[in-house]
């Protein structure tokens, strides 16, 4: 039953051989049985007869033998030959796994509620990008991957329903962000997609939006080769430096969200 089990994951060529092992030693089994069988009398004509059906029986034993061995060897080999080809298709599988292939494409969409309205966009800074994000796995070690720039956002004044209980209206700010993989093009080692399992949080620094500024909520969802991760943004406000400072963006932080809460 497991040599016929194992023949469907075989060659044409590998099943003939195989088949072939396995009826010799059914055969093998077969006639040791029946030569066995045909010996086993109560009385002998003489002590000829009995020395000779004696030989038989010994003869029928090792071919009975040999025949369960040339089956033991046939279902140890189908075994090991069947483990190979499942060994090269996991390897096969985790090589074309989207979370095993180096990073070809990175892009983030970032949301956040800004409390207030009365305030006007910054436009002094001298960066030619809006606003750059960076990817962290802690607060000492970033991912060895290109940072992703913005060179434009949305803006949406509107009135808050729910939420924050002081504050009568609020902004809405979207951001796209991109990634033009440039380390991949100057030689550097290539970061595989699952890099982004360890990632903690992002940090986002805006050019446009003034020190001080309350940041009520918002998220990022980050895609890499087509893989998602959402962070969250909680309310915080960054006060350093003065508002309207050149060349000091607004960090933003946001926190990675377990798969469990996502679900």
């Amino acid at each position: 039953m497991i040599i016929l089990a194992s023949l469907g994951s075989l060659s044409a060529a590998s099943m003939i051989w195989t088949a072939l092992a396995a009826c010799v030693g059914g055969l093998l089994v077969f006639c040791g049985l029946w030569i066995e069988k045909s010996t086993e009398k109560e009385a002998f004509a003489d002590i000829r007869d009995f020395r000779r059906q004696k030989r038989r029986a010994s003869v029928g034993w090792w071919l009975l033998m040999l025949g369960i061995a040339v089956e033991i060897v046939t279902a140890c080999a189908l075994a090991v030959k069947e483990e190979m080809q499942m060994k090269q298709i996991r390897i096969a599988e985790a090589r074309n796994d989207p979370r095993n292939q180096p990073i070809s494409d990175m892009s983030a969409s970032a949301i956040l509620i800004v409390m207030g309205t009365d305030f006007n966009d910054l436009t002094n800074w001298d960066s030619r990008r809006v606003a750059r994000l960076s990817l962290w796995n802690n607060e000492s070690t970033a991912v060895p991957v290109d940072a992703l720039n913005a060179d434009n956002f949305t803006r949406n004044d509107f009135s808050i329903e729910a939420g924050e209980p002081n504050a009568g209206n609020s902004r809405e700010y979207g951001i796209r962000f991109r990634s033009f993989n440039f380390r991949r093009f100057m030689g550097f080692e290539e970061t595989p997609a699952r890099a982004i399992d360890d990632i903690r949080f992002v940090r986002m620094e805006l050019n446009f939006l003034p020190h001080g500024s309350q940041i009520g909520a918002g998220g990022v969802d980050l895609v890499v080769n087509n893989i998602h991760k959402l962070f969250q943004v909680f309310p915080q406000i960054d006060t350093n430096p003065p508002a309207g400072t050149r060349g000091f963006p607004y960090v933003v932080i946001a926190t990675n969200i377990p798969e469990s809460k996502t679900k």
